[in-house]
């Protein structure tokens, strides 16, 4: 798009400051934000953002090196799962948040069941984020190459098996904006929710 998504203004507000308020509203735990291409703007423009954030120092290695950054720092924290939202996305409702981790815990504590897992929301059929990651499948993520074919969350979460959907009544799931347009229609939809 030509400008760091999360510095976009959305509402009199950047979006990632948005983003970061809506999730505290929302979800359970602690917030960690990845940072790469840009991140001392982001540090200069967003109060107390250095203070929750992790910086991913080879962005040009591509998404998935953003993702093993973030996954070090949760199990660093010792994290028994985690929640991915890429910046492109906004905050789905609390009921989603809600309802992805319970379907973990009741998965976690199944006899035999294994603990390389993930639960996704999906909307009529469609899947979104954010995804749960299981503490088993953050330590696969930390352990896989970001030079090897496998370095894609699409592609670790099918060859995991014991990846459960859920079916959520939020649209808001599916929305990415990668498009000027697309983030000007969410801010709209956004303002009007």
């Amino acid at each position: 798009m030509g400008f760091p998504k999360g510095l976009l203004p959305c509402s009199g507000k950047t979006w990632i400051t948005r983003l970061l308020r809506d999730c505290r509203a929302a979800m359970p735990g602690k917030i960690t934000v990845v940072l790469g291409y840009g991140w001392r703007d982001y540090i200069k423009v967003v109060p107390g953002l250095k203070r929750i954030s992790v910086v991913n120092r080879a962005p040009w290695r591509g998404q998935f090196s953003s993702l093993k950054t973030g996954v070090r720092a949760a199990l660093k924290k010792k994290a028994c799962g985690a929640f991915v939202l890429p910046v492109d996305m906004p905050c789905p409702s609390k009921k989603t948040w809600q309802k992805l981790l319970g379907t973990a815990l009741r998965m976690a504590h199944k006899p035999g069941w294994h603990h390389d897992f993930a639960v996704m929301p999906q909307y009529r059929g469609r899947g979104g984020h954010p995804v749960l990651l299981s503490g088993g499948l953050l330590k696969t993520i930390s352990r896989t190459s970001t030079a090897s074919r496998a370095a894609r969350l699409d592609l670790l979460l099918s060859s995991c098996g014991n990846s459960k959907k859920i079916e959520c009544r939020d649209p808001l799931i599916l929305w990415n904006f990668n498009r000027p347009e697309d983030f000007t229609a969410l801010c709209k939809t956004l303002k009007q929710s």
